[in-house]
């Protein structure tokens, strides 16, 4: 499941930043994990599809990183 949220925790001049969330369940433990990107500050809505690819250290699920190379630059 992935899906687009703000991130109400964090606000810069009065804006929230947009975080992707996904999660990915290990057929070998059966356990789901949890992954979210790094703020964005914009709506990546548009960009995002089924599947984004989440790096995740070996033996360490704890430790990954969300790819967001996919979404376009801001000017």
């Amino acid at each position: 499941m992935i899906e687009v949220a703000r991130e109400s925790s964090i606000k810069v001049n009065g804006r929230s930043p947009w975080r992707i969330h996904a999660q990915w369940r290990d057929p070998a433990s059966g356990k789901i994990h949890l992954f979210r990107s790094d703020p964005l500050w914009f709506d990546p809505s548009d960009y995002v599809g089924e599947h984004v690819s989440v790096l995740i250290r070996p033996g360490r699920p704890k430790r990954y990183w969300l790819d967001t190379r996919f979404l376009p630059e801001l000017a």
